[in-house]
């Protein structure tokens, strides 16, 4: 991301080309700069080697296409030709359009002396909303694929080797350590979103903030407040899958510990006695398997 302060917004959508007899689209990197140019770079590593731009000086018109199979498609029409243009999502689509669109208002007279400015300062909490949003799709991605090692090497427990059941355990610590490290990364998060929403409200209550930027307050805070809503419910389905876990990760090690030991079942506590018995001492889940090596009997 670009330090630039003359930058409006940046990022990666598809162009479609317009040379040659196939129009293909094609990944790229823009900058939208105060001035109205919008470059296009080849990725965010070769800000240097402009592949083209739009300049929004000229622009005539940007509308949203109909086109279904790609449902975020927007168009900017310049004289002698149209720019098609693919966000990767319907976020980042309505946050180029309403950047676009400040730009070309306050051009052609129809909006406040700062409208640039303001555009800047909402698309900028807009960035940092995609860049969280891109971050736990990424977290998540993270945790399926351990759930999918771990859901593979469970089916084939009953005949795995001891190297197997060894993975086992050191894959199922990591995806514990992924989820707790994910619920604290999102009460992080949540606790920003707070922050921004209440200095929204602040300026919101400014006397001379202008009527255009109480409705790109408005609308902001909204898209803060639907994000915030998301990552409680997404911390609070964590902490419950992180619970369960654990406990299915203590039965696991309890379970081997007794088959190690030669220990008859019947003859201990239900392991769900244990877990409550382990916790109520402060035993991190880490703790477990050296727990349970005390507190279980020797044969």
């Amino acid at each position: 991301m670009s330090d630039d302060e003359d930058v409006i917004m940046e990022g990666y959508m598809m162009k479609k080309g317009d040379v040659g007899p196939v129009k293909k689209w094609k990944k790229r990197y823009f900058i939208f700069k105060q001035d109205g140019h919008i470059s296009y770079y080849p990725d965010n590593q070769d800000v240097f080697r402009e592949k083209g731009h739009i300049d929004l000086n000229k622009a005539t018109a940007v509308r949203k296409t109909q086109a279904a199979e790609l449902p975020e498609q927007f168009e900017i029409e310049v004289p002698g030709r149209v720019f098609l243009l693919q966000p990767p999502d319907k976020r980042k689509r309505l946050a180029w359009m309403e950047a676009i669109e400040n730009y070309m208002a306050a051009k052609n007279g129809r909006g406040s002396s700062n409208s640039t400015g303001s555009a800047k300062e909402v698309i900028s909490l807009r960035q940092q909303l995609a860049l969280k949003d891109e971050q736990l799709a990424a977290k998540d991605a993270q945790i399926a694929s351990l759930e999918k090692r771990l859901a593979s090497m469970r089916d084939g427990g009953s005949h795995s080797s001891s190297k197997s059941a060894a993975e086992m355990d050191h894959v199922s610590e990591a995806k514990i350590d992924a989820l707790e490290a994910t619920v604290s990364s999102l009460r992080h998060e949540v606790e920003s979103k707070r922050e921004q929403i209440e200095q929204l409200e602040r300026q919101a209550r400014t006397p001379n903030t202008s009527s255009g930027k109480e409705a790109e307050i408005k609308k902001l805070k909204a898209d803060l407040q639907e994000v915030l809503q998301d990552q409680v419910r997404m911390e609070n389905s964590l902490t419950e899958e992180i619970e369960d876990l654990k406990e299915a990760y203590f039965k696991a090690c309890a379970i081997g510990i007794v088959q190690q030991r030669k220990l008859r079942r019947d003859d201990l506590p239900p392991i769900a006695e244990l877990r409550r018995k382990c916790v109520a001492r402060g035993t991190p889940w880490s703790g477990y398997v050296d727990w349970l090596k005390k507190d279980l009997p020797n044969k």
